[in-house]
């Protein structure tokens, strides 16, 4: 119905565990066996339909403080308890509400010719990722994960 009710007697009634017949097309139960939608990830904490995952920080230790930043807020300073100090651990912090980082752009070919540092990061126009060196290798980050 328009105002979101189902009318039970004119769309095929209710199954006898009181789910309404027509949510599935072939019938109550879907190919996987459910009745009605199923229970998923929002009802159920065991199941997890979600590709990607937030993890908090790791805050513990000691982290020095960012000497160098960019911001287009106004608000550095050169006591410690300001921006950039304020953000611990970084060589370089950079913040803005209007603008972006910009990573340099790169083939593969050019990416490989370089001679790399640990941490360097350029975007690999060939494989369409975000390649950061790891020390060893380059590893392309084109999708968000977990890593452990």
């Amino acid at each position: 119905n328009a105002d979101g009710s189902i009318n039970i007697s004119a769309n095929g009634g209710i199954n006898a565990t009181g789910v309404p017949n027509l949510v599935n097309s072939g019938g109550n139960a879907d190919i996987g066996g459910d009745q009605g939608q199923g229970i998923g990830s929002a009802a159920d904490a065991t199941v997890n339909a979600c590709s990607f995952c937030y993890r908090p920080a790791i805050t513990s230790g000691t982290a020095l403080d960012t000497q160098y930043g960019i911001t287009s807020l106004g608000r550095a300073g050169s006591q410690n308890g300001n921006w950039p100090m304020v953000r611990k651990g970084g060589w370089v912090a950079l913040e803005s509400k209007t603008k972006g980082f910009v990573p340099n752009k790169l083939t593969t070919a050019q990416k490989n010719a370089l001679i790399p540092v640990e941490g360097m990061m350029v975007y690999d126009i060939t494989l369409d990722c975000l390649s950061i060196y790891d020390g060893t290798s380059w590893k392309c980050f084109n999708t968000q994960g977990c890593p452990n």
